[in-house]
């Protein structure tokens, strides 16, 4: 009997979600990289980027919709859900983007040829995690190098849905590692660039060969996957499926305009014509238009989908913050920046400035209370049929799930401040009750939280970072998707642990503007709802700590946060999350924090004009 790999991966849907997260923050860091190695000015290119990157993963969902599935979404109006993806709706889409975003930021021609050495690699890392979910797979075979995979895998399904295994077996038949060739495939693809790179003359023209070798080596690799997999189909005509008919079409419009393309440059005499960059506001409305974009969809897309675009919205909006905030410096721009920074300035309603005397804050304690509720809604996706696993196909099915909690909280901390540096300690405790209930069946299960939680934190100007954990009787829900999983539906939306880490970083200067991630960093409780979190804000330029962020927790809905000192005694800190209401019943879905600090035991170190110093208690 001939022996062959078995990849038996115990959570294949974690690795194939970390493989994409990798390949989109690899590509990310190295178009960072050529954008600055080539001069661009930084927010045109990142707006470029931008646009590219988001309609390449819109086009990886839209374009693998069935015809049945297209008609349902014209005619409800809306656009059903669904984990399936094909690169090449990715590729398609993503150039209209790049398309877009190089001529709105004024970019040379040119620029389009990053992409045709970021994107092989890339494609080439992701293919690998499409290899270990299952997805994506070949046919049937039994070359030496095939490969078998386990029950709640796509293979498995698909070849008991044919008949070709039997109830009980446990293992798939072999079947071309057809990942792999892809990923060889693109490697072939950067060698081939490599080798046609000294002739190809015309700009984009080394962008439009990368497409072209691509789309060939895709028409090849059809031939060895499972044609269940085939998007329009399995029809095929003279031996080829239709998906092949429309690349050998699209590979000879696109030599030929290769062709005319390099004929014509050898004309042109060369001139380049110089193009004046746009203002900052057309920049920012352009952004506006894509954040639009992608909130609009938000709830279209999974949690995978929503951070790879944070990885690239996330920088661009701080780049045009920071160009913006340059900009407030001159005169000439003072009352536009001032328009659009009026609402946050009146929702900080910060009205008791800062004093400075001579005398500088050593140490003190802090005592806090805070309150925290919430009501939402979650989803837990289940195998119905078909196993998904994470990859890029599946069937699947999904219970919706009412959350409702309340919490009190206290806490003490103590807080060393020196010159440059604030480093803080301390432990909270808090309690309360929280109430699932399955919408399906209106099953409601209670739960009592408790949980005690140190930490500690140092701050400079421009980063902070700090880490704790939380221990206890605790709990937190799960993510829209977070866990498919097999057998009955009668479990729970959450997940009851022990233990739950903490961590957060901050970069950029707080009075200013800054970037925040946190985990499970919130008072009076992060859990059970806002264990993940990540935010820009601004102080607006007080630097007592007053500040307003803006973010996300993924994909379940967006906050609006602040924290206002009141001289040196007392803080208030409040945060106010619009939840995404997953079971679609159109409920105020919501979470919300508040918190009170009181300071005390403050130790002041004064420093004397004769330069004495002296140490008082207040």
């Amino acid at each position: 009997m001939e022996k062959f790999l078995i990849i038996d991966i115990a959570d294949g849907g974690l690795w194939f979600n970390i493989f994409y997260l990798l390949a989109f923050l690899l590509a990310f860091i190295m178009l960072l990289h050529q954008g600055r190695k080539r001069g661009y000015a930084q927010l045109p290119w990142l707006l470029m980027v931008a646009s590219g990157w988001l309609l390449f993963v819109l086009g990886c969902k839209l374009l693998a919709y069935t015809a049945e599935e297209l008609q349902t979404a014209m005619a409800t109006y809306s656009l059903p859900l669904s984990s399936k993806m094909t690169i090449l709706g990715g590729v398609l889409l993503g150039m209209l983007g790049l398309l877009a975003g190089r001529r709105w930021g004024r970019l040379p021609w040119s620029s389009l040829d990053i992409f045709a050495w970021v994107l092989p690699v890339c494609m080439a890392i992701q293919r690998l995690g499409c290899f270990l979910v299952g997805c994506c797979h070949g046919t049937v075979t039994n070359v030496p190098w095939a490969v078998r995979y386990p029950v709640n895998t796509l293979p498995h399904y698909h070849q008991f849905e044919r008949g070709a295994i039997a109830y009980g077996d446990s293992i798939s038949l072999p079947v071309h590692p057809s990942q792999l060739y892809e990923a060889t495939a693109a490697f072939m693809v950067l060698l081939l660039l490599l080798l046609v790179r000294r002739h190809v003359k015309a700009p984009v023209n080394l962008f439009l060969s990368f497409v072209l070798f691509f789309a060939s080596f895709r028409f090849i690799t059809e031939f060895f996957r499972d044609a269940t997999l085939a998007i329009a189909g399995k029809d095929q005509f003279w031996g080829i499926n239709k998906v092949q008919w429309g690349i050998l079409l699209f590979v000879t419009l696109l030599g030929l305009i290769l062709l005319y393309r390099e004929q014509r440059h050898k004309n042109a005499e060369g001139n380049t014509a110089v193009t004046e960059p746009r203002p900052l506001k057309q920049h920012l409305l352009y952004l506006l238009l894509l954040v639009v974009v992608f909130w609009s969809l938000s709830n279209w897309l999974v949690l995978r989908e929503i951070l790879v675009l944070n990885i690239v919205f996330l920088p661009v909006i701080a780049v045009a913050a920071y160009e913006l905030f340059l900009a407030y410096a001159q005169p000439g721009f003072r009352w536009q920046t001032g328009a659009l920074l009026l609402l946050p300035l009146l929702l900080m309603s910060q009205t008791i400035p800062a004093v400075k005397d001579s005398s500088y804050l050593k140490r003190y304690n802090t005592l806090s209370v805070g309150y925290g509720t919430g009501n939402y809604t979650n989803s837990l996706t289940f195998y119905s049929t078909a196993p998904d696993n994470g990859g890029c196909g599946g069937n699947t099915s999904t219970t919706y799930y009412k959350q409702e909690y309340n919490i009190v909280g206290g806490g003490f901390s103590r807080t060393k401040e020196r010159k440059k540096e604030t480093f803080t300690y301390g432990l909270n405790m808090y309690g309360g009750i929280h109430t699932e209930t399955n919408l399906s069946n209106a099953q409601e299960d209670r739960h009592t939280i408790f949980g005690l939680n140190p930490y500690v934190a140092y701050n400079r100007r421009f980063y902070g970072f700090g880490g704790g954990f939380h221990i206890g009787s605790l709990l937190y829900t799960i993510r829209e998707q977070e866990d498919a999983i097999t057998g009955s539906q009668d479990i729970s939306a959450t997940k009851k642990v022990p233990l739950f880490p903490q961590a957060f970083v901050r970069l950029g200067p707080i009075n200013i503007l800054f970037l925040n991630l946190r985990i499970a960093q919130q008072f009076p409780s992060a859990l059970p709802g806002m264990q993940y979190q990540y935010s820009i804000g601004s102080g607006f330029g007080i630097k007592n700590g007053t500040n307003l962020q803006w973010g996300g927790i993924g994909d379940d809905g967006w906050f609006l946060s602040a924290h206002i000192p009141v001289k040196d005694r007392i803080a208030l800190e409040s945060l106010y999350l619009w939840r995404k209401d997953w079971s679609f019943t159109n409920d105020n879905t919501y979470e919300f924090a508040l918190g009170l600090h009181y300071r005390f035991g403050h130790q002041v170190r004064g420093v004397l004009p004769a330069g004495k110093r002296i140490r008082k208690k207040l």
